[in-house]
């Protein structure tokens, strides 16, 4: 793990990624996982748990606003300047 840290973000700072995105994703990527490997197995592996709770549904559809919201600004404001 130290030694592909380095090499992570010299290879995301060559093409403009975020380095604290990175750090974020290596720290908090296993225990995320894990933590839904735990869920599916107190669920019984019905991911039906993640959309009927009103927390777990809200945090769903804002990581999905948040991952779409780029290209649907992009989009708004080609339309904007095209009109």
């Amino acid at each position: 793990m130290n030694e592909i840290l380095p090499l992570a973000s010299a290879a995301g700072m060559t093409v403009g990624l975020a380095v604290c995105a990175l750090v974020i994703g290596l720290v908090l990527g296993k225990l995320c996982e894990s933590n839904l490997r735990r869920a599916l197995i107190v669920s019984k592996g019905s991911w039906a748990t993640f959309f009927t709770s009103p927390i777990s549904l809200f945090f769903i559809l804002l990581s999905l606003f948040m991952l779409f919201f780029p290209y649907i600004k992009k989009k708004l404001a080609a339309r904007r300047a095209a009109a």
